[in-house]
């Protein structure tokens, strides 16, 4: 594992004790470490809200609550990459898979290269649904502030008799003096409008 590579922590989860052996290993011959070795759904979730790994590792069909279920659970506290195992490769396994955010699939008998190749797919391809969804979220905010910036700036118009570019400058000054956001500001004023004006007069 190159030095600069940070240790990620895995929890993983298997009924049968050789596989989740077996498993355990990997993880660890991989450069991984292990913080958690579930036998069911439950002691999965149980294991993941206490340790708080980077990874989750799962079988499906496990007794108690399957494996998908438990994943569902875990990415709905805390989204991370999930990756998730199963004895037979039919596509049905894989669909729910998909529909519980797994991340990476797995067809036992698990292999150092393949398990190696799908934790780093898996959290590749994580950290850039991560990233995505932030700079969604973030030009979705952008958005909101603009339209409430403009509904401002056309009061301020209405108002004060201003043209755009000064009741535009108007409302950045303020804001700086207060030492606010424009945003916040611009919200102000809706209120303040909205209280004096019920009706838009």
């Amino acid at each position: 594992m190159p030095p600069d590579k940070r240790r990620l922590r895995v929890v993983c989860a298997d009924d049968e004790e050789d596989i989740r052996d077996l498993l355990c290993h990997l993880l660890r011959a991989a450069g991984y470490e292990v913080v958690g070795a579930a036998t069911n759904g439950h002691d999965l979730i149980a294991q993941a809200l206490e340790t708080d790994p980077d990874v989750v590792v799962t079988d499906i069909m496990m007794p108690d609550m399957n494996g998908l279920e438990a994943a569902h659970q875990i990415y709905e506290h805390k989204p991370l990459p999930i990756i998730i195992l199963s004895g037979r490769g039919d596509e049905e396994m894989i669909k729910q898979g998909v529909a519980t955010q797994a991340m990476g699939y797995l067809v036992k008998p698990i292999r150092l290269e393949q398990l190696q190749a799908v934790m780093a797919y898996a959290v590749a391809r994580f950290e850039q649904l991560q990233q995505s969804q932030q700079e969604s979220a973030e030009a979705r905010q952008a958005l909101t502030e603009r339209k409430i910036i403009e509904r401002a700036k056309g009061l301020i118009m209405k108002k004060a008799g201003l043209d755009e570019a000064t009741a535009y400058q108007r409302l950045h000054t303020a804001a700086r003096k207060r030492q606010v956001k424009v945003a916040a500001l611009a919200a102000e004023i809706i209120a303040g409008f909205e209280a004096l004006w019920p009706n838009g007069a």
